[in-house]
């Protein structure tokens, strides 16, 4: 907690113009760090021990009229189908896959962004 302090004190003493600069590259270099690690560690090869894979089962299970779950917080994009009929979908993440997902009116389609 001493070094949090300490480097809070040290923040304050840049110019705001500087430090939020800073501030948000050093979050977006976290991200990409972290989802670097998760892919790495094979985290989203295994899927059903994920969280959000064991959650939408038990969700399924208890409530058989659920068609869709659409999920954004993991971040590599997937679909998958659970319980009896249900499907899931990952988004996954802005940084590198650039993935969205489309709700029609009857189905969930996972696209990924294509810019100019």
């Amino acid at each position: 907690m001493a070094k949090c302090r300490f480097n809070q004190f040290l923040f304050r003493l840049i110019h705001p113009d500087f430090g939020i600069g800073l501030a948000l590259k050093w979050s977006h270099n976290h991200r990409l760090k972290k989802l670097k690690n998760e892919v790495e560690r094979g985290y989203y090869d295994d899927i059903p021990n994920t969280r959000l894979y064991q959650y939408a089962q038990e969700q399924a299970a208890l409530d058989p009229s659920i068609d869709f779950f659409v999920f954004g917080h993991q971040h590599k994009p997937m679909q998958y189908k659970t319980g009896d009929h249900a499907l899931t979908t990952v988004v996954g993440n802005w940084i590198y896959d650039f993935t969205y997902a489309v709700f029609d009116g009857e189905t969930v389609e996972l696209k990924w962004f294509e810019g100019d």
